[in-house]
């Protein structure tokens, strides 16, 4: 039962049970209002001690919490715990332990008035409905379904970028090609060749010479590079169809072959591939995975299979398209919205 900060029935037993000193339900929220929880719990514990192998019990541990709601509920609130035993068995050597710490709690978790039986799944899933709403209102994610050409810039050019960068770069491969909406990959590698090669292409048609995350490479020459690996397989990968059908398949040739460009890394090949119509598929860049920390108030950040396999699970629960599920929560962490 929660207990106002301060009310006397924190320290007498006797008290707590008629205590009429407890918050409204509607006070439980992220208004600032402090709380005092007092949770008694009977346990046992039994250890040996010296030679005679003497037993001694512990018989009660009393966990206070004191709960701290802020306004910027955003970053979580932040709990302050204080251990303490009471009737041991008087011993020497363990007098009542003080211990004070703080850990993130997410906004979910406090607003659910604390369940401990909440999994990752529920605290996700809940976040989800509060912060994105109705799954039917979501924006649809981008994709190009006709042109390899485009999903291969599109995902380059979004590497560590903005995505008004990559949308510039779209529309300059547009007004230079009529045939953008269905170029093939070698239709892209050919207007590159046209131009004079990647870097005169990066400079004259798409006016973007930025590099590849982590190297020197302009993002034209990863691209030709990986459109040519793609082009070399049996059987050949230079379409959007193509790529669905490597993609969903259990052959690896393909993400591979793509992965082999130096500056392209997994999220490269799910961004490709989402663009290209795979809707199964996430791409947990920096946004997606600040999104689930804040949401799930873990000090651990997960790891991108553990993001993945999450997104996949939420996505289930909501009955909505992981790539949809991935881009309306990148829509809602990005600025430009």
């Amino acid at each position: 039962m929660p207990h106002l900060r301060g009310c006397e029935c924190r320290d007498d037993p006797a008290l707590f049970e008629g205590c009429s000193t407890q918050p409204a339900d509607s006070e439980l929220t992220d208004s600032g209002h402090r709380y005092h929880t007092e949770v008694d719990r009977e346990d046992s514990f039994r250890r040996t001690q010296g030679v005679t192998g003497a037993l001694q019990v512990f018989r009660m541990l009393t966990l206070r919490l004191t709960l701290f709601s802020r306004p910027t509920a955003a970053h979580g609130i932040t709990i302050s715990m204080a251990y303490s035993i009471a009737n041991w068995p008087v011993h020497p050597a363990f007098l009542p332990l003080k211990r004070s710490f703080c850990v993130r709690v997410p906004p979910a978790l406090l607003s659910a008035r604390y369940d401990p039986g909440m999994t990752q799944l529920d605290l996700l899933v809940k976040a989800i409905a509060k912060d994105l709403g109705d799954p039917s209102e979501w924006s649809a994610p981008v994709e190009f379904h006709d042109s390899l050409a485009l999903c291969a810039l599109n995902s380059a050019y979004s590497l560590r970028a903005t995505s008004a960068a990559a949308t510039k770069v779209l529309a300059r491969y547009r007004a230079s090609r009529p045939t953008a909406d269905t170029d093939s990959g070698t239709d892209l590698m050919k207007a590159m060749d046209s131009a004079g090669g990647p870097a005169d292409f990066a400079r004259d048609i798409l006016r973007n010479e930025s590099k590849l995350p982590g190297t020197n490479r302009l993002r034209p020459e990863g691209i030709y590079e990986g459109l040519a690996r793609l082009a070399a397989l049996d059987p050949a990968v230079t379409s959007t169809e193509h790529l669905r059908a490597a993609a969903t398949n259990r052959s690896t040739s393909a993400r591979t072959a793509w992965l082999s460009v130096k500056g392209f890394g997994p999220l490269a090949w799910s961004y490709l591939i989402m663009n290209a119509g795979v809707s199964t598929e996430t791409k947990p860049d920096v946004m997606v995975q600040r999104y689930l920390a804040r949401a799930l108030g873990d000090d651990k950040r997960l790891t991108t299979a553990e993001t993945r396999q999450l997104l996949q699970l939420a996505a289930t629960e909501l009955t909505v398209e992981p790539r949809n599920l991935d881009r309306a929560i990148w829509r809602h962490e990005s600025p430009a919205k």
